[in-house]
């Protein structure tokens, strides 16, 4: 195998609970309980409920169980429908560069549950995904070739599920290599007018993922060079050699702390807009203003404000991804909430004046932070010909600026409150905050089932 995917492997294949460090292991905890939260306030959006619909109840070996439904379907088909609930209201976790690494735990969570593996096995398999998924982010940085961040979840769910599966060195790195010639997604998902794909189609390369590892598992064997071999990943999408930092076994370091939670329910880039709205409207009055200039970095411009659909967004895929919406309708409500972007608030006509107001464009300082940080220029001028500038970066919820455990609770909570009630989320805060001493996470999830 190529050195990337046996770097993969080993590590994978190796990493024992007693070897991850503890702020590690709060995090995973910390990521897992947002995970379940968002999946369960998602459950019934379209991508979840049409997949849910065609899979077939299952019993046997590849099986997975749905979060919120006491059902147990094939395990790639699980990790789809749970995958695209964590990941449906952009409400879910984020590791820059590189995308949602929670979308590989639908795989770890259905596969693990079905088989009602223990809490520190579920642990140990995350920071392995999580551990992969930094380290392919960093290196292969795929979005300006024009692929999308499936790539990365499937190589991390792939090498985790190996790990939660007791896989041996072999089938991890054909799990792995498989995946990477497989699992190749456009980021044209993530272009112009959003559709609802856009929430599913990671989910969809850690299906295959799933499956893909099952196979390996079973003897299927895969490209013995698909990173640095002809027509592989060098070649094909980076059109560069890379390689990766090295892995905590071979004296690197943890990278997994480097994900983010998010505090507003929108794409990770426009958090900080959240929080610079508030300030504006707490200076100014909306009559006062004249125009408004967001400067930021490039991935956050390309993704959120550099097409013409984002000063008109007609669904809430194109709302939740567009930086002059999510900065109004923060400025004229003083926050986002998931109902932000119900039909009535995106569509709504009075608000294309105020975001007809707003442009956006790159800023060198917050290209030269990024990615170490992310950071935002709000320039505002009023009618009166004064300006209000500020310079913000790492808003709260950042690796840099993490909520607090109290913060993520009370997010859940939120989240799940709202159909199981107060008993049921106070129950599933204790059981998943106690994780590390729970033998099995079955449990754990039941305890999330729609009555």
């Amino acid at each position: 195998m190529d050195k990337i995917t046996q770097d993969i492997a080993d590590f994978a294949s190796g990493l024992d609970y007693a070897d991850i460090p503890e702020d590690s292991r709060r995090i995973a905890v910390e990521h897992i309980l947002d995970s379940l939260g968002c999946a369960i306030r998602a459950e019934d959006c379209d991508g979840a409920r049409i997949a849910r619909n065609l899979a077939a109840d299952q019993t046997g070996p590849f099986t997975g169980r749905l979060i919120g439904r006491d059902r147990t379907v094939a395990a790639d088909q699980a990790s789809f429908i749970n995958g695209t609930a964590i990941r449906y209201l952009d409400y879910s976790d984020t590791m820059i560069p590189g995308g949602h690494p929670s979308d590989m735990l639908a795989a770890l969570l259905s596969v693990g549950a079905a088989r009602g593996v223990s809490g520190q096995q579920l642990i140990t398999a995350m920071v392995v995904a999580y551990e992969v998924f930094a380290r392919f982010g960093e290196s292969a940085y795929i979005r300006k070739q024009g692929y999308d961040q499936g790539l990365g979840a499937a190589l991390g769910a792939s090498a985790g599920l190996a790990n939660l599966l007791g896989l041996s060195v072999r089938q991890t790195a054909h799990a792995v290599a498989l995946s990477a010639v497989a699992c190749v997604s456009l980021r044209a998902t993530r272009g112009g007018k959003l559709s609802g794909w856009k929430g599913s189609s990671t989910a969809e390369g850690v299906r295959e993922a799933v499956f893909l590892t099952f196979m390996a598992a079973g003897g299927m064997d895969g490209p013995e060079r698909a990173f640095d071999g002809r027509h592989g990943i060098f070649e094909v999408v980076t059109h560069r050699e890379f390689s990766f930092e090295a892995f905590p076994n071979a004296g690197g370091r943890y990278l997994t702390p480097r994900a983010s939670l998010k505090y507003w329910p929108v794409e990770f880039n426009t958090q900080i807009a959240v929080w610079a709205a508030r300030a504006v409207r707490a200076r100014a009055s909306l009559d006062d203003i004249a125009s408004i200039h967001l400067g930021i970095y490039w991935s956050a411009w390309s993704e959120t404000g550099s097409e013409p659909e984002k000063w008109d967004p007609r669904t809430r895929e194109t709302a939740d991804h567009s930086l002059p919406y999510i900065f109004a309708r923060a400025l004229v409500d003083d926050g986002i909430v998931i109902e932000s972007f119900a039909p009535e608030k995106y569509l709504d006509e009075s608000i294309r004046p105020l975001m007809a107001k707003i442009t956006v464009g790159e800023d060198d300082e917050a290209n030269a932070l990024f990615p170490q940080a992310v950071s935002m220029r709000t320039t505002v001028t009023l009618v009166s010909g004064e300006v209000i500038e500020a310079f913000d970066k790492n808003a709260p919820g950042h690796a840099e600026n993490r909520m607090t455990a109290a913060q993520v609770m009370e997010k859940f909570r939120s989240l799940v409150a709202p159909t199981r009630g107060d008993e049921v989320a106070g129950q599933a805060i204790a059981f998943w905050t106690a994780l590390e001493s729970q033998p099995s996470i079955l449990p754990g999830i039941a305890l999330l089932d729609r009555q």
